[in-house]
């Protein structure tokens, strides 16, 4: 079984915690797409490594899931990837986020 978040909305990821608290969470995988969203002026491409973190605990504190298993960047040219961000996702890797 796997779940796809194509959003870091609190309410969804809240959601999505809900519907698989009823299963074992090894027996899920649960991914989510980064990097893309919506601003106050329309679609917005962010891949700092505060977005990126801080989409991810917020998505983790809000749904209960403990970990993603798959962060999948919504298509960053190469100027827009900065190591910083790179780093910054195997750091919460490292700490199984």
């Amino acid at each position: 079984n796997s779940f796809h978040i194509e959003t870091a909305q609190p309410e969804a990821a809240r959601c999505l915690g809900q519907c698989l608290s009823v299963f074992e969470r090894r027996l899920v995988f649960v991914s989510m797409r980064l990097g893309l969203g919506r601003g106050r002026t329309g679609m917005v491409r962010d891949f700092s490594p505060e977005a990126l973190t801080g989409a991810i605990e917020q998505t983790l504190r809000a749904s209960g899931v403990g970990y993603i298993d798959l962060v999948v960047l919504d298509d960053p040219g190469e100027e827009e990837l900065p190591q910083k961000s790179l780093a910054a996702l195997k750091s919460l890797r490292s700490a199984g986020r």
